[in-house]
């Protein structure tokens, strides 16, 4: 017996796909950017009001690494600055605001 195949007539299918699966699908990706373009947002914030000029937000989804904001090269009060200097502020127990 030969398997019965699917008709190509079937409006079910590509309707549920166009209008159920697909925009589920992206409004995921949607929020799961957005929320890490949010967070980026907030660490740069958060870096320039402590005075340091970059701040790189790491994703809790990275191996070994849990979610945190790097901020690289402080602003020293006499105009110069320390490239070396570094802060990590871990975002695993502490939440950043607006």
């Amino acid at each position: 017996m030969t398997p019965e195949l699917p008709k190509t007539d079937d409006l079910v299918t590509p309707w549920l796909l166009k209008w159920i699966f697909l925009p589920l699908f992206g409004g995921t990706l949607l929020i799961a950017f957005g929320r890490v373009q949010i967070q980026s947002w907030k660490c740069t914030r958060e870096a320039k009001r402590q005075g340091y000029l970059q701040g790189d937000y790491i994703p809790a989804d990275r191996v070994g690494v849990g979610e945190a904001c790097i901020c690289k090269e402080k602003l020293r009060p006499d105009g110069t600055v320390d490239a070396t200097a570094r802060l990590v502020i871990d975002l695993e127990h502490r939440k950043l605001s607006w």
